[in-house]
């Protein structure tokens, strides 16, 4: 499927709970918080790797957490009735304006450019 090859690795619920040193649960209310998106394949649940980034620093059992400044992107498309999957597509799509795809936007910082970007979606 061409989204998977835009956006990579997934990985399950659970690998993404043991990432964020939390249980199964934790990741479902990220997800209902627009902190993640959690996208289905063959009736599984998956996260894309992509949407964590490593701590600095371990903390407790947590070695990575969702990515600073998602939260309110993935707002904005939601509002704009994008699916899960469709926000997955959106982050992973190269964009002209940003000159890069906005999940690598997002990683350099630049989210009010991101945000101003999904908000005319």
């Amino acid at each position: 499927m061409y989204v998977d090859e835009l956006i990579g690795d997934l990985l399950t619920t659970q690998e993404a709970a043991d990432l964020l040193g939390a249980y199964r649960t934790r990741v479902n209310q990220y997800s209902r918080e627009n902190r993640l998106v959690i996208i289905q394949r063959d009736d599984r649940a998956y996260v894309p790797a992509g949407l964590l980034e490593e701590l600095p620093e371990p903390v407790d059992s947590a070695t990575h957490q969702p990515l600073e400044n998602l939260r309110g992107t993935i707002t904005l498309l939601r509002d704009s009735e994008f699916s899960a999957e469709e926000i997955a597509e959106w982050l992973w799509t190269p964009d002209e304006e940003l000159g890069t795809t906005p999940i690598a936007a997002l990683r350099e910082g630049r989210h009010h450019q991101v945000n101003r970007i999904a908000s005319a979606l």
